[in-house]
């Protein structure tokens, strides 16, 4: 038996070559970009999807609100088929043109009209003096040096009046008191409230006695008895002479309403800063620019960047801007229009995007930038003007 000893040559045994290793580095270069590309396209789809839903989110909480507003626009009292004569003693600045008026009102940014193309502006551009219904111009309460919120250009406004009943009522009052500036209103001393049926001071309410078809809209002044209505005009203004003289007395069993002028609006955000510049769409309840107490400016709903609103009027086909209503009559408006732009709250895509928006009425968005945009739609009946045949 014999046995044999393999032993290696020198050089038999060898590791990778450089050109081996070179190609091993190479396919692990391609693996790892593949892996990096992926992780981007993944990161950005989940960024447009995560902005896309935030942006829907907004949209449907800005056009419930909106729509409950439409609806109740030139809503009236409770009197069944009897007509009431309401007379507005407001006298406010941006409120007293609204009270009893038309239900809705609307204000065309230059250039955002039926075929026009808009182009986003930039957060901070006021452009004042830039819209118009053929009548009137924005009120102030909306623009210039005393707004309370400032409404940027690029966006359409509009306003509206409603009412909505006093839940607590003024059933079972006493008569009113001798000596108090609307004798007739009755006096409620409700335990716990600052005021009858808790109508806070300085704020407008609406009295209606259906059975004399009358009504008065006032502010309830501010006085040391609390427990009394008491009319006044508001911004110091007295009531007109001969009021509420002329007038049937009110009863014990009157309806008592709180009157409302909604403005809506695209501002800048509360929480825009200049590194992070942000819109929002703004609700403002009785808001004017001298102030009171009852006024509410809500934040809807951040990353509105537009509103472009059209109208359709009764015995008139097709869609109607602010500044083309027919005979500028807005009683006969019976539908709104509702065109928002919501954008992504942060940048979501790595490169610069051109955009390209559609919105009713031939009107097109052009937009620059990382961010995401929707364009959302609305339309809305005012059913308080529209006629059954």
């Amino acid at each position: 038996m014999s046995l044999r000893t393999s032993i290696a040559r020198p050089g038999a045994l060898r590791g990778f070559s450089l050109i081996e290793l070179m190609i091993a580095m190479i396919i692990g270069l391609v693996i790892g970009a593949a892996l990096i590309q992926l992780f981007i396209a993944s990161r950005v789809t989940y960024s447009v999807s995560d902005g896309l839903a935030r942006a829907q989110e907004s949209a449907r909480f800005a056009l419930e609100i909106v729509n409950r507003d439409i609806r109740m626009a030139g809503s009236q009292p409770l009197c069944g088929n009897r007509e009431v004569d309401i007379r507005s003693h407001i006298t406010t600045a941006d409120l007293a043109a609204f009270f009893t008026t038309d239900p809705v009102v609307g204000w065309e940014y230059t250039g955002t009209g039926l075929n026009g193309n808009l182009t986003l502006p930039p957060t901070g551009d006021t452009g004042a003096g830039s819209w118009s219904n053929g009548t009137t111009g924005l009120p102030g309460a909306l623009t210039g040096a005393n707004a309370i919120v400032q409404a940027l250009p690029g966006s359409d406004v509009f306003a509206m009046f409603s009412i909505q009943p006093n839940l607590d009522g003024l059933t079972g009052c006493t008569s009113g008191k001798s000596g108090e500036v609307m004798p007739n209103i009755p006096t409620c001393n409700q335990a716990g409230k600052s005021t009858s049926s808790g109508v806070a001071q300085k704020t407008p309410f609406l009295t209606v006695n259906c059975e004399a078809g009358l009504g008065d809209i006032c502010y309830n002044t501010a006085k040391s008895t609390a427990n009394t209505l008491q009319c006044s005009a508001g911004g110091g203004n007295a009531i007109p002479p001969g009021h509420p003289g002329v007038w049937p007395p009110y009863q014990n069993q009157m309806e008592l309403y709180m009157p409302q002028v909604i403005y809506y609006v695209v501002a800048e955000s509360a929480g825009s800063t200049p590194a992070r510049p942000r819109t929002a769409l703004f609700r403002l309840v009785n808001c004017s620019t001298t102030g009171h107490a009852n006024c509410v400016a809500e934040e809807l709903a951040e990353g509105v960047e537009s509103m472009q609103i059209f109208y359709r009027v009764r015995n008139n086909p097709g869609l109607f801007s602010a500044a083309n209503i027919p005979g500028n009559e807005w009683e006969n408006v019976e539908a709104v229009h509702l065109n928002l732009i919501i954008s992504s709250p942060e940048e979501v895509d790595s490169r610069v995007q051109a955009q390209t928006l559609v919105l009713e009425g031939g009107l097109t968005a052009t937009a620059n930038d990382r961010r995401v945009r929707q364009v959302y739609s609305n339309a809305v009946a005012v059913r308080n003007r529209i006629v059954i045949r």
